[in-house]
């Protein structure tokens, strides 16, 4: 009787053990693939920025800094912009834009050319004078509500004399919001120094949600110190999940 009664009790503890064990593999299984559908998840997001601006505002030599590597070719010919570039680079798409309103591109039907609702935000690259196509494509864009960060380029070339720099960029900004007819946020880089690409990097990244802040801090190089701990912050998640 005893017997029978601590076999029935043996059954029963390895019976509970066996569905504990599976519930147990079940669970695991179910978390290991939750982590692969976030994992899948942050890899399918995309950032598509396209750049527009005069041939010679340094658009590729931006490009290639934002990327940390030499993706555009730059050059006289390269600058002079005909078609459509586009440039894949880590969850980025970085695209040059050819000039707006010309006999190939004219302004009615641009928009719908090269699906400018497709982008996250736009950047505005001058170098110089500032021109009448840039300002009615960025009135476009905002009248299609738009994000677009106006970029002056080339800040190594920005001197007058008995003029500070500061003063210059005061003209700057001001120019170019007289010339949009209201503010906008404007920047200032320089390729050949590596100036103000910090600055242009936080001014994205807060322009951005926080799935596409992610991978622009997965795929943009840091000029930072700030931005750096923020990419290690992404990556150490990255890995967790993939882990």
């Amino acid at each position: 009787m005893h017997i029978k009664l601590w076999l029935g009790n043996l059954s029963a503890m390895l019976a509970l053990n066996l569905n504990g064990r599976h519930l147990l593999h079940m669970r695991i299984h179910n978390d290991a693939q939750q982590m692969r559908d976030e994992l899948d998840q942050q890899n399918a997001v995309r950032v598509s920025v396209a750049l527009f601006g005069q041939p010679g505002a340094g658009k590729s030599s931006l490009i290639n800094k934002i990327v940390g590597e030499k993706v555009a070719a730059v050059g006289v010919e390269t600058d002079k912009t005909v078609d459509e570039a586009e440039y894949e680079h880590n969850g980025l798409t970085l695209v040059d834009l050819p000039g707006y309103g010309t006999q190939r591109f004219p302004k009615e039907t641009y928009r719908s050319t090269f699906n400018l609702e497709k982008f996250d935000l736009l950047l505005c690259v001058t170098s110089g004078k500032f021109h009448q196509a840039d300002t009615e494509l960025f009135q476009e864009l905002d009248r299609m509500g738009k994000v677009c960060i106006f970029v002056v380029n080339k800040h190594d070339e920005l001197w007058e004399d008995d003029v500070t720099i500061e003063e210059l960029e005061s003209r700057k900004r001001d120019d170019i919001v007289k010339q949009v007819g209201k503010p906008v946020e404007v920047t200032f880089t320089s390729c050949r120094k590596g100036y103000g690409l910090d600055v242009l990097n936080e001014t994205i990244l807060k322009n951005l949600d926080a799935a596409k802040r992610e991978r622009w801090l997965r795929g943009a190089k840091a000029y930072s110190l700030e931005f750096l701990q923020l990419k290690r912050d992404v990556a150490d998640k990255h890995v967790s999940v993939a882990a």
